[in-house]
């Protein structure tokens, strides 16, 4: 029995021993706790469509089709979506970085969208729900390249290089980077 919000379970894996998300090929951040593993979700949509929430890029078009891989011997995974008005990939990864004899595993994880071919309008949903969705409506504040969501030393951010317009329903942007959980983008 198919129940209509059901999530498939062939999700993506990023991390870099300190972070991990499950990313849909839909593009959809499905799982994310942070600052830790054990830490309360952020993005739970692998357990509540409708509350969990998540972090998305979509192409603006009737008919989608993506596909989902890795980058050759790398962690770092590739969507590529594909619709009438173009094609763009999107990757995403948990930055691991060599220092020395060691590495630093910041707590972030990064998107990057690669237009490739034509000229796809693509929504950002940005949708955090801390806590295991217990905060359905966080507090967000823009901020210089992007936006603040929560207060303290438990606040998230979201990091662009893209002009953004936000609302509270329906944001906006075209190309996006981010870099620690929260909101929609256009």
């Amino acid at each position: 029995m198919n129940h209509p919000c059901s999530i498939t379970l062939n999700h993506g894996v990023i991390g870099n021993g300190r972070v991990l998300a499950l990313v849909s090929p839909t593009t959809h951040i499905d799982w994310l706790c942070m600052p830790r593993f054990d830490s309360a979700s952020v993005f739970g949509r692998l357990l509540d469509v409708e509350k969990g929430g998540t972090f998305a890029f979509h192409a603006d078009c009737a008919q989608v089709d993506s596909r989902m891989e890795y980058v050759l011997n790398t962690n770092v995974l590739r969507t590529t979506v594909t619709c009438a008005e173009g094609r763009f990939d999107v990757y995403d990864y948990a930055p691991r970085i060599p220092a020395g004899l060691g590495v630093e595993a910041p707590i972030e994880v990064h998107r990057l969208i690669v237009p490739r071919e034509g000229a796809a309008r693509v929504r950002v949903l940005f949708d955090p729900k801390p806590d295991y969705a217990v905060e359905q409506h966080p507090k967000m504040v823009a901020i210089p390249g992007g936006l603040q969501v929560g207060d303290g030393a438990a606040a998230l951010y979201l990091r662009t290089n893209c002009s953004q317009k936000i609302s509270s329903r329906e944001p906006d942007c075209s190309l996006a980077t981010f870099l620690r959980p929260t909101h929609t983008w256009d």
